[in-house]
């Protein structure tokens, strides 16, 4: 990671990554549960990720640089991974 300044990639950066591995894993017949983490930033890349094929997601990053966005995509996901948050 030295060659971009050092570090690993963590919000938007990483989220066409975790798209393709998702995909990838789905693909090759993976079938064990899969969790998204990485540039879930907004409640349209919940439907994403999901579409992808994960079985939930984990957030991150937004928490810390859009809180606000936070509630909405707890809603989303609630709603796409039929689970109910108190």
């Amino acid at each position: 990671m030295a060659e971009f300044g050092g570090g690993g990639l963590s919000g938007a950066l990483i989220f066409p990554l975790v798209l393709y591995k998702i995909q990838d894993l789905r693909f090759e017949g993976i079938k064990m549960p899969i969790k998204a983490s990485g540039g879930i930033s907004s409640p349209k890349k919940v439907r994403i990720v999901k579409r992808a094929g994960a079985d939930a997601i984990e957030i991150g990053t937004v928490l810390m640089l859009r809180p606000l966005r936070v509630w909405w995509i707890l809603r989303r996901a609630e709603k796409i991974f039929n689970l109910e948050i108190k």
